[in-house]
């Protein structure tokens, strides 16, 4: 049996490659129906259309509560970040936040060391969980789902992955946010950004990094597309920083080992074509779908390959968006341990 999910990837325009050394960007287009219309989290959260706070006086570490009060639907992504509150979160899941609609919102902590600021409503944010997080978080998510356990991650798993990168990278974050390590790599990643731009038309894109493909991200509309391009394209970039980065660590550590002199690596990468992406859309289409009631509006479609994992949003027989991570490539070394000081407390607030 089809899955809706199929036309768009097997049908997916796939434009001229964008590439600034191993980093390859496609953009992709769609002809498919975009569904009804909607704006974006960031927009709604600074028109004040939308509010997301605590759900009471207590708190909670993995729900927060979303109100629309606008006259446009609401769509928060899968993996943006929100910033305030108690503490910053992630969304666990894309959800459709209707007109005069209130929910409780399925987040996972990105902040793990504040507790305090319950008055404070949560805030726009630039940010998107890095690939091998975001990829973690979904087939955490899918595996809750299975055992019904609701869109739930593996909040333990999140804050491991947020500390490893930021031990990775250097980066003194008080608080172990994801924020900060964002903040502390906004150079590096601005110099990246200076290579891709949006095309006419474009709704998605592609990343591979040293010709292997990361992921895609694909927006039912333009211009929403236009407003989350940087911040999904951060997210991508952010994971080649910290890959780059182990790299490094590991020619060191080799060079420390070995006193012998060694002639560089020869790199022998090509920039991918577009026969490869369209492997990887086509590889996409091969997934198992789960199907799930989203929350708030729509159904929450849940992909397994092994190779990749993915989620989509359907809404009206049409899909405002989807997400297909790959599962070998851009993730954090496994054999990689945080600072012992990470080694989880009793205590720690899950509820």
């Amino acid at each position: 049996m089809s899955k809706l999910i199929d036309s768009y990837l097997l049908e997916m325009e796939i434009g001229q490659p964008q590439t600034d050394g191993e980093v390859t960007v496609f953009p992709l287009k769609s002809k498919k129906n975009p569904g009804p219309e909607y704006i974006t989290l960031t927009e709604a959260l600074r028109s004040g259309q939308l509010t997301v706070i605590e759900i009471s006086e207590s708190g909670s570490v993995p729900e927060l509560k979303a109100a629309n009060q606008g006259e446009k639907a609401v769509l928060m992504l899968d993996g943006e970040e929100l910033v305030g509150a108690r503490q910053n979160r992630v969304l666990n899941t894309t959800i459709w936040v209707a007109p005069g609609a209130s929910l409780l919102i399925p987040v996972s902590c990105v902040e793990r060391n504040r507790w305090a600021g319950l008055h404070r409503p949560m805030e726009k944010s630039d940010n998107l969980m890095a690939h091998s997080m975001r990829l973690k978080k979904v087939q955490s998510v899918n595996k809750n789902l299975e055992k019904r356990a609701g869109f739930r991650s593996d909040q333990h798993e999140v804050w491991l992955e947020v500390e490893r990168a930021s031990c990775l990278l250097n980066v003194n974050s008080p608080t172990a946010a994801l924020k900060d390590i964002y903040e502390g790599q906004k150079t590096e990643l601005e110099k990246y950004l200076k290579a891709f731009h949006l095309i006419p038309g474009q709704n998605g894109l592609l990343v591979f990094f040293a010709g292997e493909p990361m992921g895609c991200d694909f927006l039912s509309r333009e211009k929403a597309f236009g407003h989350l391009f940087q911040k999904l394209l951060k997210s991508y970039l952010l994971e080649v920083i910290i890959a780059e980065q182990n790299k490094k660590n590991t020619r060191q550590k080799g060079k420390g080992e070995d006193h012998q002199l060694k002639k560089p690596a020869i790199r022998t990468t090509t920039t991918p074509g577009i026969k490869k992406a369209r492997n990887f859309l086509s590889k996409a289409a091969q997934s198992d779908e789960k199907r799930y009631k989203a929350i708030g509006s729509g159904m929450s479609c849940r992909y397994h390959h092994k190779d990749l994992a993915g989620a989509s949003l359907e809404i009206d027989n049409s899909i405002p968006h989807f997400v297909f991570l790959a599962a070998e490539k851009g993730s954090l070394p496994g054999n990689y341990r945080g600072r012992e000081s990470f080694l989880f407390r009793e205590g720690d607030n899950l509820e």
